[in-house]
């Protein structure tokens, strides 16, 4: 694997602009999965590999949004993805998220490698000055994982989501640019 063709580089993953590949590969079936979308409040449609193909080459033009593979550092193999979307250049804000589609990836310090070279990407490279966020309330892995950069809960709709047949509040988290460079001094 060429360094060079990598967006951002941690010890155990590499993030990447998303390729054909991707799309032709196990990335619409993640979105298939009830384990993988438990906690996501907007995939309840089927995916289909065209659905994923015609996502990517969107992905390519949207300049909105920055969508990364999340790919294995040992083997090279896609396992997430990952996202700043919705972003608001004027504002300097945007949403961030990660799918890990990959089981195995989901245990161990991945995520947190994953969204610290996101929190690097989004205020040292785009310039931005504040992420946003959200998480349903029954999801007890993401406000953990949140806690560990300081996102702070800013606000909550209540009842909104329908999760495995329980209303869940939806949490809403944010984290700003100063805080995030503060918490690294």
């Amino acid at each position: 694997m060429k360094k060079s063709f990598f967006f951002a580089c941690g010890k155990k993953i590499l993030l990447r602009p998303p390729i054909l590949a991707d799309a032709k590969g196990d990335w619409y079936q993640w979105f298939n999965d009830p384990e993988t979308t438990q906690w996501l409040i907007d995939r309840f449609w089927p995916n289909s590999k065209a659905d994923q193909i015609q996502f990517f080459k969107y992905s390519q033009q949207n300049k909105s949004s920055l969508i990364l593979s999340v790919i294995n550092r040992k083997n090279g193999k896609h396992v997430g993805i990952c996202s700043l979307s919705s972003i608001n250049w004027v504002h300097r804000f945007a949403d961030i998220a990660l799918v890990l589609g990959d089981k195995n990836f989901r245990k161990g310090t991945i995520a947190i490698e994953i969204i610290k070279l996101l929190l690097d990407i989004a205020f040292l490279k785009l310039n931005l000055e504040n992420l946003k966020g959200a998480y349903v309330s029954d999801n007890i892995i993401t406000p953990k994982l949140l806690k560990i950069f300081k996102f702070k809960t800013v606000g909550k709709f209540e009842d909104l989501c329908l999760i495995k047949n329980k209303k869940n509040s939806l949490i809403l988290v944010q984290l700003s640019k100063k805080e995030y460079i503060n918490s690294y001094k």
